[in-house]
């Protein structure tokens, strides 16, 4: 049992189970944070303290000198054991997943001691939620994630269109609501209690509140307690709320732990080095520590610890005063400017262009044939065209210049007033050969409606302009009136067909796959990005349904307009059916 209480203990499943603790600043929850660490370390459970304001490396240290503290791996921070980057979650995920020993992860600052940007920490959480999610399906040693702030990693309302903490949510709102199956406990703990994302909120298993006043505060709260207490307990459990002393809170779990009341906790063993400093008030020193072989965890870590150093400036700074010590003792002049001289080097050598007509020989031949068949027909033109031209202008101006008759003009002459036309063409000029695919009377619209009606069958004059990627506008239903006066198709705009005149025009028009896979990848290549994965979410669980917010989720998109639009486009396509919320895929996609 985890005895965080002299009134209460936890069982020995807490560690995959799924905490939320809220409450005001300075009431406790960082102190609930360390007891429920010492209790999970005492009991021989791995914890990872997710830390992003630096609070929590105290956990290594007693509370005082007489008191050990607790033997963990620090990585990152100030005090970290090791450097990270932000780019290490991964990294960090899998050192997590692999090794036996608990650790605090702290992403509060780099090694120089600058801070890490609200991005940084945001890309951090996100990959290595993801990757701890993945590593420990693949063991499933368990593991109680502690995550302080969670509520600025998984907030209720992101910025509209921020695609980087909509994938937080995203990766640990699964590893909240299916880490019990890969053994990993979350513990989400916020001073915000209105920030917190409720899909993440209301999978807790217990509920751990410190004093709080704020209004907004208080409702996510009574949110919480909607889904699990009888409403009229609501107005005592508040009104404790509300007064709570600090270091007590109110601890509700129907279900779990079936216990509904205050809880005053017990004094930490370990090093609060959260703690505020105050004025003419001496800083306390930590007890003992004991610091964990550095060894093994080094060399799997030495990568993002290289990096870490690269960027670190001291390091810079140390390196640059070497080379200039090293540069004033070897006196080294720097080298004189050289005169440019110009060098023809060869694109390719004679083994290169070998290489290149032995791989691309029977393109370059065929590239070198059509060249010559249109120097030849330019050729032709020429002399078909261009010199009869050339020799009539000639006689044009001859006879301006000798009038009629051939007698030449003089300034008093009359000027004739005709014109002189050009000669009759003797021959008749063949018209052009019709199209490979259709009548040369359509216009492109047109022969696009008649290859997408060939291809996919009936269809109304609004699918049609979908496929063809065309506005549904006066254009489209112009192109529709003209084909249906031609016999091509047949019905109204709610029902087309393409006529044995139309297919005639069409041209070969590739079929379409039967269903199945083969028919989804084809949708899929005409469609979005965003629709295509859409379409492979609803096939995926076919013949359930699933609502379009569900959707949105599973692509790890934001719930907005863009989704919503790529739903109607796919219902109007008739590859869904249903409602936003309760849509699915059309059987032919399944097959």
């Amino acid at each position: 049992m985890l005895r965080i209480s002299t009134k209460l203990s936890l069982p020995d499943d807490t560690v995959t189970s799924t905490l939320v603790v809220y409450g005001g600043k300075g009431m406790g929850k960082s102190h609930f944070g360390r007891l429920l660490a010492e209790e999970l370390f005492g009991n021989g459970d791995r914890f990872c303290f997710l830390d992003p304001v630096g609070a929590n490396w105290g956990l290594r240290f007693g509370k005082t000198k007489s008191q050990a503290g607790l033997e963990v791996l620090i990585l990152g921070g100030a005090h970290g054991d090791i450097p990270i980057e932000p780019t290490a979650g991964a990294v960090v995920a899998d050192l997590v997943a692999d090794e036996s020993i608990s650790t605090v992860v702290d992403i509060s600052r780099h090694p120089n001691g600058k801070m890490w940007s609200k991005g940084e920490k945001i890309r951090f959480v996100t990959d290595f939620c993801t990757r701890l999610y993945e590593r420990q399906g693949e063991r499933r040693n368990p593991l109680m994630l502690i995550i302080d702030e969670a509520g600025r990693y998984c907030p209720q309302a992101p910025s509209r269109g921020d695609l980087e903490i909509t994938k937080c949510i995203g990766a640990i709102e699964e590893l909240v609501e299916l880490g019990r199956n890969v053994a990993v406990g979350v513990t989400l703990i916020t001073q915000r209690s209105a920030r917190m994302n409720k899909s993440v909120s209301e999978l807790a298993d217990c509920m751990v509140s410190f004093r709080t006043v704020g209004p907004r505060s208080v409702d996510a709260v009574t949110d919480w307690l909607d889904d699990n207490v009888p409403k009229e307990r609501w107005k005592g459990l508040i009104s404790d709320l509300r007064t709570l002393p600090r270091g007590s809170a109110l601890v509700v779990s129907p279900g779990w732990l079936k216990f509904e009341g205050v809880v005053e906790m017990r004094t930490a063993r370990t090093f609060d080095s959260s703690e505020t400093p105050k004025r003419g008030k001496q800083k306390a020193e930590p007890g003992k520590g004991k610091k964990p072989n550095l060894d093994k965890y080094l060399e799997r870590m030495r990568e993002t610890v290289e990096k870490a150093q690269a960027h670190d400036p001291r390091a810079l700074k140390a390196r640059i005063a070497e080379l200039e010590k090293q540069l004033k003792k070897n006196q080294i002049l720097p080298p004189t400017a050289a005169k440019s001289q110009i060098v023809n080097v060869p694109l390719f050598d004679r083994k290169g262009f070998a290489l290149i007509e032995n791989a691309f020989g029977a393109e370059i031949n065929g590239i070198a044939d059509l060249v010559d068949k249109l120097a030849q027909r330019i050729a032709s033109a020429e002399k078909k065209v261009v010199t009869p031209m050339h020799a009539y202008a000639q006689k044009c101006a001859t006879a301006e210049a000798l009038g009629e008759r051939g007698v030449p003009r003089t300034n008093g002459a009359q000027k004739r007033t005709e014109t002189i036309l050009p000669p009759p063409v003797s021959k008749t000029i063949p018209s052009p050969p019709p199209p490979p695919n259709g009548s040369r009377d359509l216009r492109p619209v047109e022969r696009k409606m008649l290859a997408a009606l060939t291809k996919y069958g009936e269809r109304s004059l609004s699918q049609v302009a979908l496929l063809i990627g065309s506005p549904f506008n006066s254009t489209v239903k112009n192109a529709a009136s003209h084909l249906r006066t031609q016999d091509m198709v047949d019905g109204s705009n709610d029902k087309m067909t393409i006529t044995e005149a139309g297919r005639r025009s069409a041209g070969h028009v590739d079929p379409l796959p039967d269903d199945g896979a083969e028919l989804l990848d084809h949708w899929c290549s005409k469609l979005r990005p965003v629709e295509g994965a859409m379409l492979r979410a609803w096939v995926d669980v076919y013949p359930k349904t699933l609502s379009l917010e569900s959707v949105a989720t599973q692509i790890d998109s934001p719930f907005n307009s863009t989704v919503k639009n790529a739903a109607s486009r796919l219902r109007t396509l008739g590859l869904i059916e249903g409602k936003n919320e309760n849509a699915k895929a059309n059987e032919r996609l399944v097959g």
